[in-house]
This record gives C-alpha cells, structure tokens and sequence, in this order.
C-alpha cells in the first residue's frame, strides 16, 4: 500500500512537470517564431537603408540584387520616390560579349550599377553588419561589410568597410 501511494504520488509529479515543459515549449515556439518574423522585417528595413546609402552618390540606373534575386514588388515600391531610375536585378541586359565591359539596362540600353545585399550578421536587436556591395563591370565591384545600428526609429549604415575592390 505504502508503494502505490509513492508511486501514485511519483506519477503524478512527473504527468505535471511534462505538462508544465509542454506548455513552456509552445511558447517557447511561438517566441521563436515571433522573434525571426520581426527579424524578417526588420532585414528589409535594413536592406532599404544600405541601398539608399549607396544610391545616394549614385547616377544613372540602379539595379537591385537581395541574395542573388530580384526583390519583391513591395519592397521595390520603398523606392518610389528616389530620383534615379531603381530597377530589378533582372532588368540587366544580358551580356553581348563574353568580356563585356559595363552592365546596361535590358530597356534602355543604358550603363547602370547592382547594388547587393547578402548574409546578416545580427550583433545586438540593434545592430548587424552585412555582407554586400557594388557591381557596374569587370573592373567596376566592390564588396564589404556595411555596419548598421538602430537608431531614432530608423536603421541607418554607421560604415562601409570594404574588402575587395576592382
């Protein structure tokens, strides 16, 4: 009798604390969840302020490449109001010669430059550095890791510290 009563009370002390870590791992799950979608978020608000840092020396048509793809329409509309012509990655004309010199506009014809964007590397919820650069013809890149910090509501590029120039 004594022994059922231990295991009775055994038994029930581990049903709860599995119960209690179930309840905990869901929302642990959801906290994960919601951090990554507000990361997702907060990553193209990043993307939009090194674009805009680099388009603002910047003449004649840019390209957009975010991890080696076009952007999505959305995230194109950030850009209405830039005075430069700001298109897709995929609006770059393919090259007419195997050394091609300069990447021009599918459209227009015109020279233009691919400004990227690609691996995040989140320092603090107010900080990260990315992977990205530069690209208007063979002896026309530059990569490096821009460093951005939140600030006043808004990200903003700290710094350009560029690796690889050509």
């Amino acid at each position: 009798m004594i022994l059922q009563k231990s295991s009775s009370k055994n038994l029930g002390a581990i049903v709860g604390f599995s119960l209690t870590m179930f309840f905990f791992s869901a929302s642990l799950r959801g906290q994960i969840a919601a951090d990554a979608a507000r990361r997702a978020v907060q990553e193209g608000n990043i993307r939009e302020a090194i674009f805009r840092y680099e388009m603002k020396d910047r003449k004649g048509i840019i390209f957009l490449n975010i991890d080696n793809q076009d952007p999505s329409d959305s995230f194109m509309k950030r850009f209405s109001d830039v005075k430069l012509a700001v298109k897709k990655l995929s609006a770059i004309a393919p090259a007419k010669k195997p050394l091609q010199r300069w990447i021009y506009d599918r459209e227009t014809g015109k020279p233009g430059v691919a400004l990227w964007t690609g691996k995040f590397t989140w320092t603090s919820d107010h900080g990260a550095i990315v992977d990205g650069g530069y690209y208007c013809g063979s002896l026309c890149a530059g990569r490096g890791d821009f460093y951005l910090a939140f600030k006043d509501g808004r990200w903003v590029v700290e710094k350009f510290d560029i690796k690889v120039i050509s």
